[in-house]
């Protein structure tokens, strides 16, 4: 493969080309990363995705995709939203024990 190219296109057995929509963000050190991304989403999908958005909202695209992957690694079924919603009940949990907290303490005074 060209040493120019990029992990995504090493991985999609494809050509890299100077164009390439996945380049900046998956250089030949980052194979692991684009490879779960191409195992979640598929590959042709990512670089769809990518193709679609503005230059400056990639980056932070690539950060959400890297995320959701590595979630859907852990919770296939859930992801990222299985992980929000726990975070979510806790945070419930720990309201009520507030209010139970808050209550005793009025009592008190």
């Amino acid at each position: 493969m060209n040493p120019t190219s990029c992990s995504a296109c090493m991985v999609m057995k494809q050509k890299c080309t100077l164009e390439c929509v996945l380049k900046p963000h998956f250089q030949l050190s980052k194979t692991e990363i684009f490879e779960r991304l191409h195992t979640v989403f598929g590959g042709d999908n990512v670089f769809k995705i990518l193709s679609h958005l503005q230059l400056s909202q990639r980056e932070n695209v690539v950060s959400a995709l890297c995320y959701e992957a590595e979630d859907r690694e852990h919770d296939p079924i859930s992801g990222y939203y299985g992980i929000f919603l726990h975070y979510q009940n806790h945070l419930k949990i720990l309201d009520e024990q507030i209010k139970r907290a808050m209550s005793e303490l009025a009592s008190i005074i």
